[in-house]
């Protein structure tokens, strides 16, 4: 960036926006590894990304999906996606989708994925 902007301080950099893969690689490329965090856009995967997803069938495990994205520990993850893998046992297609999501807790450094090829 700075080779762009010799004006530009790496120490002002407050947020990044991305939706490709972002990890805590790029935390560490960049040194702020120990100022700063990654979060995941939960707005934007309970309310567009998985309603379109799982379509008809979200409604019925949208309690559970909530519960997986607030939960801290994988403990707290496991149960809500147990019973929501449950729910969508007979739609092979869902199941899949769901495995997928419920890996994301295991892939700690990586914060957003490429939803679109897993969705589509």
């Amino acid at each position: 960036m700075k080779d762009v902007e010799p004006r530009w301080d790496m120490s002002k950099l407050r947020i990044i926006f991305g939706d490709q893969h972002i990890s805590t690689i790029l935390l560490e490329k960049l040194n702020i590894q120990e100022s700063c965090t990654l979060q995941g856009d939960y707005y934007h995967l309970y309310n567009k990304v998985w309603p379109k997803g799982f379509c008809q069938h979200f409604e019925s495990i949208k309690h559970d999906l909530k519960a997986m994205l607030e939960s801290k520990p994988v403990e707290e993850w496991d149960t809500p996606f147990c019973r929501a893998r449950q729910a969508l046992c007979y739609l092979p297609h869902l199941v899949q989708k769901l495995e997928f999501t419920g890996s994301l807790h295991t892939m700690l450094d990586i914060i957003s994925v490429k939803w679109g090829e897993v969705w589509a």
